[in-house]
């Protein structure tokens, strides 16, 4: 895991910029994704799985920041908490959360849980974080090579630009702004 003397930021998306807008007490705020593997998880494992993505996704590695008229993401020096599954799914966020990392790793037993304030991601992104976080922990507890297909991206490459742009202009059309 790499650290910067000074963190790194990032805009939030068109499609973000809403979310820490309309947080309030007691409104989840995030999403979960989560899979069973076969065998239950080592939590030393997985925070170590946690960690080799740290290069790999750094939009993901963030926590909200609150500027002078807007929000904005920094990136986290270090990678959050990995804890046992302690409460019911989609606990939301508090700001005080949030301020400290815009994602949690979670397990029990065989269960892999990965819960992500909406900032940060959506679905398709969330889906391709699981699925490489999952393959570093088998390789890392069982030595197997999953092939860098169907989302499974390799540690060794940086991020593409197209990975770290927002596509909501691109994929929204020609639509004039409201008044």
């Amino acid at each position: 895991m790499t650290k910067a003397s000074q963190a790194k930021w990032f805009r939030l998306d068109n499609a973000a910029l809403i979310f820490p807008a309309v947080m309030k007490q007691g409104w989840s705020n995030v999403f979960r994704l989560s899979c069973e593997l076969d065998a239950p998880l080592d939590p030393e494992i997985l925070r170590q799985a946690v960690n080799d993505l740290y290069d790999r996704f750094p939009t993901f590695y963030v926590r909200l920041k609150g500027g002078f008229f807007w929000h904005y993401l920094e990136q986290m020096r270090s990678s959050p908490v990995i804890q046992e599954d302690y409460a019911y799914p989609l606990t939301p966020m508090g700001i005080k959360a949030i301020r400290q990392g815009c994602f949690r790793v979670l397990y029990y037993q065989n269960r892999l849980a990965v819960e992500f304030f909406h900032s940060v991601t959506d679905g398709s992104g969330g889906l391709v974080y699981l699925k490489n976080l999952v393959a570093r922990y088998l390789h890392l507890k069982e030595s197997l090579t999953i092939p860098h297909t169907h989302g499974i991206l390799s540690l060794d490459e940086k991020p593409s630009k197209k990975e770290l742009e927002d596509c909501f202009p691109l994929c929204s059309g020609n639509y004039p702004y409201s008044r």
